[in-house]
């Protein structure tokens, strides 16, 4: 049986293999310490921006590297596409829908569109998180912030 399965897969892989070079054309790499980045108007969060339609031409999605104070939150919002948090530091307090959800590093947070959210970091360390909308769109929230220069 994994015979058979190694064979349909090599098969589907050699038969793909020029969609998926193409897929991988033209891509880029952004290296964190070179991202552009802004900081929130109250200096408690800073974001890096990764993927964004107007960095790299992303249509997919909108990815940034997000790092919150101790303390500091998120106040209730909703988004109109999918979010996508995965914690790469720190814990903190989420709510989705009201109904609310201690969190961790390690841990993977998905928000449906339109999930009614709010996060609290918490008040001992640094948050740091991989953030991913998807489609982009609702960055447009860091339109707001103070673009900051490296």
């Amino acid at each position: 049986m994994r015979g058979k399965c190694l064979i349909i897969c090599l098969a589907f892989f050699v038969s793909n293999a020029a969609f998926l070079q193409d897929a991988f054309a033209g891509g880029s790499i952004t290296p964190l310490d070179k991202a552009p980045w802004k900081q929130h108007p109250d200096s408690k969060a800073v974001v890096r921006f990764l993927a964004t339609p107007k960095l790299n031409s992303t249509k997919s999605a909108f990815v940034s590297h997000l790092t919150m104070q101790p303390g500091s939150s998120v106040p209730e919002h909703r988004d109109f596409t999918e979010e996508y948090i995965f914690m790469l530091e720190g814990s903190g307090t989420i709510w989705m829908d009201d109904v609310k959800h201690e969190v961790k590093k390690g841990d993977l947070i998905y928000m449906p569109a339109n999930a009614k959210v709010r996060f609290q970091a918490s008040k001992s360390e640094k948050v740091k998180v991989l953030q991913i909308f998807a489609p982009p769109g609702p960055e447009k929230k860091y339109d707001t912030w103070i673009e900051l220069k490296k």
